[in-house]
């Protein structure tokens, strides 16, 4: 049996007046579509068949992959044929058709949540035999749809830059290959045309392939070749306000290096009647300008050489000075102002005609441009003339949004550096800075628009929290083999630059062979990373992620019609999100679950709403909150009802016993612990033994009373003949290191940690003669001592070659 959406909601909207929510009353629900400039509800039109529920489906399908175009799919009633674009009868004709958007909304608690915008495609209709029951199964796309279906590159950055800027004039030369041509044409409609002076013009290649990307400067392909003396010229140019401020900017290279007493004329502007200013470039005195006219004015040469078969962009701005008698200027050369001043007694003016390469040795030249009036910010040119070096990602991902129209938000900032943006399709672009950030890039939810979450918002960042012990959680929950996503050796490439290798090499998820490993899994990615300095650290987190050794939950079910009380958390969860499940059952590792949303299903009915999360292991964008200490052990075993335990550091500092520091979680044999106090073990002076004093022979000393197990024993043996006797260690005691080996010090120091039952031990000698008086004796510390390894924490050492007072020396702690 069918039934329609619109008549049981009639039926129940009686219910939905009593007070009662979701699950006790049935979704509320909005369906609608995009004509007529606004939104349109559609609502008594949508089919909810045999309880089949409306379902979404968004972002990745599991970690690794890039995130698939979301996805809706419900049913519309077309017995009318209101849904069939082509129907002139259809009081939808004309109004719905390929692509319309549709948006789905859910209202619980007089809160409105959008759950999907996308778009629909297509309307296929569908009847039963009879021909009485007709419906169109309806399946909705975000917008990576169709931005995937598209695979035209954009125009380079530098051309998306003017052309969006309002230029006065404007020549790309990078219209492909131009051998047979005289002439290049102007970027703007009914604009002048740069002539040749000869025929020479030609796409411009040093990578020696015409039209490939590494042709001209990184943000244009393609570059006009004027290597064989070939020059541009331009008349016509439109006249502005007299008055206005204008701009000059143009990309230029030198691939043969200029003689020493050359100058290279890389172009000529004609302004205001017979002025003119010329850009030269020198080995000599460097770049300059050369004003002519009615007066002469040569500008402060700068430095700044241009011959050295690199691009160079080159701006000039020129405002009136001296009520319109002057000319003043500013000339950056590489996003760098090199020098500024006035041209006395040269009228300003509006530019006229322009000549690139006027004395014939600029090799190639990039997108020539005027501006008046209103200029572009002054390193908006030079950012584009570099394709966006050093861009973040996330600021590329708006940028580039923009430049294609799409509407977007961005989580997160401080994305990873980006090298020259490629001329790519706009989501390949997109891509690219995912996969250098390591960010997440999908669709939003309350607009047909794209989103994009930068690598670092996902660090430490606030779960949504789920108890598994109070049902939070719908089966199947159920963990998964970690096998299918290990990486653990892992290279990345920097196109056109260097690349990085990390391997882990120990450790259950290691390179080595099983057990010691699982063996060799390797992969190997190309980034548009700024710098190869970048390199290491991607490899290392890529590396990071592909040997989490913890239990996978690719698949966590929240059932909201269970748990409604968690609607409006489960509505903030996102691809990116992170999700904890706390009070596991005891078959499953004690720990947290700790995941990231990777994407999701939403299944919305008329008493369901569904949810099913596509997670990847979370730990590893959480932090540590200390740094553990070189070694710790417990000195001794414990239960699982220990509240106290002993913890001994075997090397490294000691732990913090601050207790404004208390309260953090220790992750010990796989299980994790809250510490909420911690204190030093309090060490006590105890007693003496009795000395013993011989003459060059062996001593016994006595023990110190009350001499219990635990207690550190600390003896100190001399012998009096300094040089070359020195007492030996005895049996089941260690020498502290108080001097090194290699010196025959008279006086040691020996430690032991005092058994259950001990004897005084007899200290022989070496190297003594007749006469030389023996000692020893015994001291006890009582406290909780783990090992006599690390006790010692300083030394010092002072022998007199005569008997006569000796100054102790200063002991410093190590």
């Amino acid at each position: 049996m069918r039934r329609v959406i619109g008549c049981v909601l009639s039926v129940l909207m009686v219910l939905a007046g009593v007070g009662v929510a979701f699950p006790q009353t049935p979704n509320d629900v909005d369906i609608e579509l995009f004509y007529g400039g606004t939104w349109n509800n559609i609502d008594a039109y949508v089919y909810h068949r045999d309880g089949a529920p409306i379902v979404i489906t968004r972002g990745r399908t599991n970690e690794g992959k890039s995130c698939d175009p979301g996805k809706l799919t419900l049913t519309v009633n077309n017995r009318d044929g209101r849904f069939s674009p082509r129907n002139p009868n259809s009081p939808l004709f004309g109004k719905i058709g390929r692509n319309t958007p549709i948006r789905v909304s859910v209202t619980y608690s007089a809160v409105t949540y959008v759950r999907f915008t996308g778009e629909v495609p297509s309307w296929p209709s569908r009847w039963d035999v009879s021909g009485k029951d007709i419906w169109v199964p309806v399946e909705a796309a975000g917008i990576l749809r169709r931005l995937g279906q598209g695979s035209k590159p954009l125009r380079s950055p530098l051309y998306r830059f003017i052309s969006g800027s309002s230029p006065l004039a404007w020549w790309p030369l990078e219209s492909g290959d131009q051998r047979a041509t005289v002439s290049t044409p102007s970027g703007l409609a009914g604009g002048s045309p740069l002539v040749a002076s000869t025929a020479t013009i030609g796409t411009h290649a040093l990578s020696g392939t015409v039209g490939g990307s590494a042709v001209g400067p990184p943000g244009a392909p393609i570059a006009i070749d004027l290597s064989s003396g070939g020059q541009l010229t331009a008349a016509g140019i439109p006249t502005s306000s007299s008055t206005a401020p204008w701009r000059f900017e143009m990309g230029a290279l030198f691939t043969t290096p200029l003689g020493t007493a050359e100058a290279a004329e890389i172009m000529q502007i004609k302004y205001a009647g017979v002025n003119t200013v010329d850009v030269i470039a020198s080995q000599a005195v460097g770049t300059h300008l050369e004003f002519r006219g009615t007066g002469t004015h040569n500008a402060t040469p700068s430095s700044y050489i241009l011959d050295d078969g690199a691009w160079h962009h080159i701006r000039m701005d020129f405002t009136s000075a001296g009520g319109g008698a002057d000319t003043a200027y500013e000339v950056a050369l590489d996003g760098v102002v090199k020098f500024s001043g006035t041209a006395t007694g040269l009228t300003f003016g509006n530019p006229t005609r322009l000549e690139i390469s006027a004395g014939g040795q600029v090799d190639a030249a990039s997108h020539a441009a005027f501006w008046s009036g209103t200029l572009p910010a002054d390193n908006a040119g030079y950012d584009a003339f570099t394709g966006y070096d050093g861009e973040e990602a996330d600021d590329r991902f708006d940028r580039l949004c923009t430049d294609a129209s799409i509407p977007s938000t961005v989580t997160g900032s401080t994305g990873a550096l980006m090298g020259p943006e490629r001329v790519v399709s706009v989501l390949q672009a997109l891509r690219d800075a995912e996969a250098t950030d390591q960010g997440f890039l999908h669709e939003r939810r309350d607009a047909l628009g794209l989103k994009f979450r930068t690598n670092a918002s996902r660090y430490n960042q606030a779960p949504i929290a789920l108890d598994y012990a109070a049902k939070d959680i719908s089966p199947p929950f159920d963990p998964e083999p970690d096998e299918q996503h290990v990486a653990n050796d892992r290279e990345v490439k920097r196109r056109g630059g260097s690349s990085a290798r990390r391997e882990l090499t120990s450790g259950p998820l290691s390179t080595q062979d099983p057990p010691a490993g699982v063996g060799r899994y390797d992969d190997s990615i190309t980034v548009d990373a700024y710098s190869d300095d970048q390199l290491e650290h991607i490899a290392n987190w890529r590396l990071a992620l592909g040997t989490v050794d913890a239990e996978r939950y690719p698949r966590v079910r929240v059932d909201l019609a269970a748990r409604p009380a968690l609607i409006p958390t489960i509505m903030a969860a996102d691809s990116g999100s992170r999700i904890t499940v706390a009070n596991l059952p005891d078959w499953l590792p004690p720990d947290d679950a700790d995941l990231i949303v990777e994407g999701y299903r939403e299944a919305i009915g008329f008493f369901t709403w569904d949810f099913v999360f596509n997670c990847s292991p979370g730990g590893v964008y959480s932090s540590v909150g200390r740094w553990d200490t070189v070694a710790s052990v417990l000195k001794t075993a414990v239960n699982s009802t220990a509240t106290s335990w002993d913890v001994a550091t075997t090397s490294g500092p000691l732990w913090t016993t601050d207790d404004a520091q208390d309260g953090w979680d220790w992750e010990i044999g796989g299980e994790r612990v809250t510490v909420t106090d911690i204190a030093p073990s309090l060490i006590t002076f105890g007693a003496v033994g009795t000395a013993a004093h011989a003459d060059n022979a062996s001593v016994t000393p006595g023990l110190p009373a009350s001499l219990a197990e635990g207690n550190l024993m600390l003896c100190l043996a001399a012998i009096r003949n300094s040089g070359t006797g020195a007492p030996e260690i005895p049996a089941g005691w260690v020498r502290l290191a108080v001097f090194p080996a290699s010196v025959a010090v008279n006086v040691r120091l020996f430690a032991r940690i005092a058994g259950p039952s001990e004897t005084a031990p007899t200290i022989t000698f070496t190297g003594g003669v007749a006469g030389a008086t023996t000692s020893a004796q015994i001291a006890r510390l009582a406290g909780k001592w783990h090992s006599t390894s690390n006790i010692l924490l300083g030394a010092a050492i002072c022998l007199n070659a005569s008997a006569q007072d000796i100054t102790i020396p200063e002991i410093g702690r190590a």
